[in-house]
């Protein structure tokens, strides 16, 4: 009896202790929500803050020309059939479109470019309509995200929230408050910049839409690494009841 007592003891105890090892590996629910207005500096309305990519030496720009005369038009916009799919911008910073002189457009902005390229076109076609496109727009997802890798982007601005969607969205384990972002600035250094999604307030900071080449890294839960010594922890402990229930019984029969 004192054996069978003994073993039920040990067993409460480890039993105990698994579950308050599976309780302290939960999320907590405020860790997944998104926007939260706790701690704001904002009451209603944010502003928001779009910051412009200037373009760089072999970037590459889709030009789309349009006007009244379409055949004219299509000319303009031969070279955006090539292989890479638009206009490579140069290391000496130009360039180089049908009937018009080379175009210097390093550290424009593109809807400085669209207007520079009015300006040029404006006296050959009659009311251009230019919309331009930066066709190698990529970003790069590492970390705790549903499909880590390369995302293209199609449209010449894209927000954190609808980059983290391409991408599959942050998976459960990924810390909404610890999403870094590895940007490069005009002084060709890189920066770490710490952003927090579950605050509202990342709609009116400067890094809440997205650059080129951006490298997003979601961190992981500390909870991960709990989970992970957890299931580690909960097999030993089931081999060694298993050990303790057999011992305490082969112990009883003996006596």
């Amino acid at each position: 009896m004192y054996h069978y007592t003994n073993y039920k003891k040990q067993f409460l105890l480890a039993l105990f202790f698994l579950i308050f090892l599976g309780m302290y590996s939960c999320i907590p629910y405020k860790k997944t929500l998104l926007l939260r207005e706790k701690n704001s500096k904002y009451k209603d309305t944010l502003p928001t803050y779009i910051s412009q990519y200037k373009l760089q030496t072999n970037d590459i720009v889709s030009i789309n020309i349009t006007s009244f005369n379409k055949q004219v038009s299509s000319f303009y916009n031969l070279e955006n059939t090539a292989d890479i799919g638009g206009f490579l911008i140069k290391s000496n910073g130009y360039i180089n479109i049908p009937m018009v002189d080379s175009i210097y457009v390093l550290n424009l902005t593109i809807p400085e470019l669209e207007k520079e390229l009015y300006i040029a076109l404006k006296e050959q076609i009659k009311e251009p309509y230019i919309v331009v496109r930066l066709v190698n727009f990529k970003l790069i997802f590492l970390g705790e995200i549903g499909n880590p890798g390369v995302v293209a982007v199609k449209n010449n601005s894209i927000n954190i929230f609808e980059a983290l969607a391409l991408a599959g969205n942050i998976s459960e384990m990924g810390n909404n408050t610890e999403v870094k972002i590895v940007r490069k600035q005009d002084d060709n250094k890189s920066y770490i910049i710490k952003l927090d999604l579950t605050s509202k307030d990342i709609i009116a900071s400067p890094y809440y839409f997205l650059q080129p080449n951006d490298i997003i890294y979601i961190e992981p839960l500390r909870v991960k690494t709990f989970r992970t010594n957890f299931q580690t922890v909960a097999s030993f402990l089931g081999v060694s009841t298993f050990i303790i229930v057999i011992s305490n019984f082969l112990v009883s029969l003996s006596r």
